[in-house]
């Protein structure tokens, strides 16, 4: 059973009625652009809120052999009940917060360089300057989609009920926040396994592609 979680002060993004709408038209995107790999099996990836995607394709009942999540944010699976869930899930919320405040106060790089640099394994500053621009620019929409994220409840019954062969991946350096999501996302799936990738952090599938591309080798080669 969920319980409140403690109210933290709050401004909403003006579209915030939108609602999922972000994620649903992606999963529309990952349904339909969906490929074989060099087996003719149709695989499924994403990462972070391309996990989350993945997850809602996956629940919309999409046709995949196999999917694999590195640590997709789904914050829902957490337990309020657990008081180390529960202060990941506030970590989360204070982020997605503050980057709201700061779009709302015309400032928004304040909050997306606190978001990025808390998620990533960079600092703000080491960024390209045109890179750390075209990011402020996307403000709005990443706010959108953080907080989305953060207040977006699934269904546990449906994750529940994914037939797929599913493999959810964290880093052994990552965030508490997103390893808990993973291990407790992992246990939900009937026919998921989770594996831990050696000094990865949020960002291995960027930083570390020789070992995440090596257990997905081995995880497809299982199925």
């Amino acid at each position: 059973m969920r319980i409140a979680a403690p109210q933290l002060p709050m401004r909403v993004l003006p579209d915030e009625g939108a609602g999922n709408m972000p994620f649903a038209s992606h999963v529309s995107l990952a349904e339909t652009a969906l490929s074989q790999d060099g087996c003719g099996r149709r695989v499924l990836f994403g990462h972070s809120f391309g996990g989350l995607v993945a997850l809602l394709a996956l629940m919309d009942g999409v046709q995949v052999d196999a999917a694999i999540l590195y640590e997709p944010i789904v914050l829902s699976v957490l337990d309020d009940c657990d008081a180390a869930d529960l202060a990941a899930r506030l970590w989360d919320r204070a982020l997605v917060e503050h980057l709201a405040l700061s779009i709302a106060d015309g400032d928004p790089e304040v909050g997306v360089s606190r978001f990025i640099e808390a998620y990533n394994e960079v600092r703000w500053l080491e960024l390209p300057e045109r890179a750390r621009a075209g990011i402020v620019s996307d403000a709005a929409t990443i706010g959108h989609l953080a907080h989305t994220a953060h207040y977006l409840e699934l269904d546990a019954n449906k994750i529940a009920a994914i037939g797929t062969s599913v493999l959810v991946m964290t880093g052994s350096r990552t965030l508490d926040v997103t390893r808990r999501m993973a291990q407790r996302l992992a246990r939900l799936i009937p026919r998921a396994s989770l594996v831990q990738v050696e000094d990865g952090g949020h960002m291995a599938p960027t930083l570390l592609p020789e070992p995440i591309a090596a257990q997905m080798a081995r995880f497809l080669s299982s199925i």
